[in-house]
């Protein structure tokens, strides 16, 4: 029997799945996968309009899936908690087995 998992850790991940479970928000993380990126640049990835790639950015910064720093006007993304990269890779592995 695999191990049970204690309430207050499922009630975690539930909130960091509910983050993620949007397509913009795993394109943002998809394309902060291999290092940081300013807004203009995860805007063109994710093909979103300025304020909804900002709104999105802010609900992972704020669950502290991801990380943030100002130099002068731009603002640059990275991945603040690598296991959110396993979640990532764990749908594609799931997903590329069922095509």
């Amino acid at each position: 029997m695999e191990e049970v998992i204690d309430p207050q850790l499922m009630v975690m991940a539930s909130e960091i799945l509910k983050a993620v479970a949007h397509p913009v928000r795993l394109g943002i993380i998809q394309a902060l996968e291999n290092g940081e990126k300013n807004v203009s640049e995860i805007q063109a990835i994710v093909n979103q309009p300025q304020a909804v790639t900002s709104q999105h950015l802010n609900v992972l910064r704020v669950r502290g899936l991801l990380k943030s720093r100002r130099e002068g006007n731009m603002v640059y993304y990275s991945i603040a908690e690598p296991f959110v990269l396993r979640i990532l890779k764990c749908m594609r592995e799931c997903f590329l087995s069922h095509k």
